[in-house]
């Protein structure tokens, strides 16, 4: 098993003992850094039988079934248990242990919208799993069948006039204390867009909480598209972080970016295993451990607040990097998705590593 620690040179890997557990008599985990910085292990949950804190298929709603890894159980499943029984063990404390009665009641007279691409959709779903004994009413699906004014022609920063920016996901969860999660994907960051958006969903308050993250649509060494993408993903952070998130009312997050396990050291996906599979480069099988993980989006976020100072010190770093970077078997490409056309996804996560995303901003958000 592997973690990874951040210090001034970079997150870097340990091997420990497969057989670490949970450690009890640590103080509760209150103080996140403000660099996003949040180490600690993945060890086996006491109860050999556990399996995750909900099963997908079925505690989600309807709409919330994509990106479930039991469905290609039959592709691994010796791999799919020890997978969904390891819990993160967070360095020198405990998290909070997540309370679906205790985040309602953190939700009373308050809205969550998440902004950002498939990832963060992937976010929204495992919380709309996690609260479903406690949801009213929710829809979900993608954006072109959506009831918004919203409905594209938005384009990139950086790219040609052809590239408009891909709308995604749009969907909605009410509670039954009337509290409300909503979230708006799409690809890239554009300052029209987001301004279209928040003038549909209405005013925003200090209760309202907006939980917002790009970088996949932003790759620094895709071959198909050199290093522009990644110039613009430095100017869109500016401007998201000094012109709205700053500027707005409401509680504001910004994820760390999630580390993929494309191979290498970084675990970057530059497409160049897929453009040489027709001279007969095979498909991609796995997803690879790797040792950096993409800390380049990381450093820049860090380096914009800096710049930013006390105007942006309200944004609020979700760390959830490190934990996610030792987790490369706990991709749905491992379990097949993808595999089949040559586009094996090691970007996106199963449930069980998405879950700690949320008890983080249960433990963030509520206290």
């Amino acid at each position: 098993m592997v973690f990874t620690d951040m210090h001034s040179d970079g997150p870097f890997r340990k091997e420990l003992p497969e057989n670490e557990t949970l450690r009890a008599n640590l103080p509760t985990c209150e103080d996140f850094r403000s660099d996003g910085v949040f180490t600690g292990k993945w060890v086996d949950h006491p109860d050999p039988n556990f399996r995750g804190l909900y099963h997908q298929r079925s505690t989600c709603p309807r709409w919330g079934s994509d990106y479930d890894c039991e469905l290609h159980k039959d592709e691994n499943p010796a791999l799919l248990a020890p997978e969904y029984r390891k819990v993160f063990q967070p360095d020198g404390c405990n998290l909070r242990p997540w309370d679906t009665l205790g985040f309602e009641k953190c939700m009373e007279g308050r809205r969550i919208i998440f902004i950002g691409d498939s990832m963060s959709w992937q976010m929204f779903i495992s919380l709309a799993c996690l609260l479903a004994p406690v949801t009213d009413y929710s829809s979900g699906g993608t954006w072109d069948k959506a009831n918004t004014t919203v409905t594209g022609g938005y384009s990139g920063r950086e790219w040609p006039d052809s590239g408009h920016i891909t709308l995604q996901y749009f969907a909605q969860v009410k509670l039954k204390n009337g509290g409300e999660i909503m979230i708006r994907s799409f690809a890239r960051f554009n300052g029209t867009l987001w301004d279209d958006i928040f003038a549909e969903i209405g005013p925003l308050t200090e209760r309202d909480v907006i939980i917002a993250n790009f970088g996949a649509w932003y790759p620094r060494f895709n071959v198909m598209e050199l290093t522009t993408p990644f110039e613009a993903f430095k100017l869109d952070v500016e401007e998201l972080f000094m012109e709205k998130l700053a500027k707005s009312p409401a509680q504001t997050f910004w994820r760390v970016n999630s580390p993929a396990h494309f191979g290498g050291h970084t675990g970057t996906y530059t497409a160049i295993q897929e453009s040489l599979m027709s001279e007969g480069v095979p498909k991609r099988q796995h997803c690879d451990p790797v040792t950096m993980g993409e800390y380049w989006y990381w450093d820049h976020v860090v380096s914009v607040l800096k710049e930013c100072g006390e105007p942006c010190n309200k944004i609020k770093l979700i760390p959830i990097f490190d934990l996610s970077l030792a987790r490369h078997n706990s991709h749905h490409g491992t379990f097949g998705r993808g595999r089949d056309i040559g586009f094996t996804d090691c970007r996106h996560y199963c449930v069980n590593v998405i879950d700690w995303w949320n008890i983080i901003l249960y433990s963030m958000m509520c206290f």
